[in-house]
């Protein structure tokens, strides 16, 4: 849900709460004015069980109301996201926490460009997680997730933009150093930008651009 969606969804609740009081109100007081008829008449009527009836009546026609409009903006916004193929060979951008909370213009933000990993180096690097060395009480075990990080960070970042250095100015990549770029970005955008390409970012549709 990107955040045009979620303002959507927040109006949508503020829009209907007022209705949801009222039904609300109608049925507290429909009961109040039923249980009165019972209590007076052993069963409902009067003036006091037909008005009863009717607030309750208003009350469900309210809530059928909400529950039907509710239920179309659901259906409209689960259309909204719903899965699409990806472009295996295309750059994604994605622009690093940090600068997505400043208040530089989204231009004006570093932005990484990144392919997502595919499928086999994915199966690949998968095989290739786990270590085995020694035997016996000299078996050692080791989980390289470190090591899977660098090769998807080496196979699939392609470009940065607005990426500048320690002496402030801009740093041009350069495909055929791929790991002294990797070595410049900062551990903890190397671990964004890994989640990133293998698709487990919690970052939502339409955040990517700032």
């Amino acid at each position: 849900m990107n955040f045009f969606t979620k303002m959507l969804s927040f109006l949508t609740i503020i829009f209907y709460m007022p209705m949801v009081i009222l039904a609300k109100a109608q049925l507290f007081f429909s009961k109040t004015l039923l249980n009165y008829s019972v209590k007076k008449y052993g069963h409902i009527s009067g003036m006091s069980g037909k008005f009863g009836l009717q607030l309750k009546n208003k009350a469900n026609i309210i809530a059928h109301e909400v529950f039907m409009e509710s239920a179309a903006f659901i259906t409209q916004e689960r259309e909204d996201v719903i899965m699409k193929a990806i472009d295996a060979n295309k750059a994604y951008p994605y622009i690093p926490k940090e600068d997505r909370k400043s208040t530089v213009k989204p231009e004006d933000k570093t932005t990484f460009l990144c392919k997502y990993v595919n499928p086999y180096l994915d199966a690949k690097l998968g095989d290739e997680l786990f270590s085995i060395q020694g035997v016996g009480n000299q078996r050692k075990e080791r989980l390289l997730t470190g090591t899977q990080r660098l090769e998807i960070l080496k196979e699939c970042v392609t470009g940065w933009e607005n990426f500048v250095g320690p002496d402030g100015k801009p740093v041009t990549f350069d495909p055929k150093n791929i790991e002294a770029m990797i070595s410049m970005i900062p551990p903890p955008v190397r671990s964004e930008l890994a989640d990133f390409i293998r698709g487990e970012s919690d970052l939502e549709e339409g955040e990517t651009n700032g």
